[in-house]
């Protein structure tokens, strides 16, 4: 068994055994926004608003930084590059 395929399947039992009360004690908190439009993002004519593209996230103790693309650009790069930072272990 492929190390992926022994992760989906402990994942699964882990719903199966903990009941649908695991799945709600995740919660999601929006981190990112895209302030951007067409005409504020002069990087280029073919841009995509109101998404966050390839993000990435480090931890060290208890601060966490994430990093991500606001306002992707479809041939490559972004408007800007946003973050944010938890130094309580995520839970502000």
């Amino acid at each position: 068994m492929k190390s992926w395929q022994f992760g989906c399947a402990l994942g699964l039992f882990g719903l199966l055994i903990l009941g649908p009360q695991a799945a709600k004690a995740a919660s999601v908190t929006q981190i990112a926004t895209d302030p951007f439009v067409q005409g504020t993002c002069a990087a280029s004519g073919a841009t995509n608003h109101k998404a966050i593209a390839e993000p990435d996230s480090f931890s060290f103790g208890s601060t966490i930084v994430a990093a991500y693309q606001v306002g992707r650009i479809y041939d490559g790069g972004a408007c800007a590059a946003g973050f944010a930072v938890s130094t309580n272990n995520g839970s502000s």
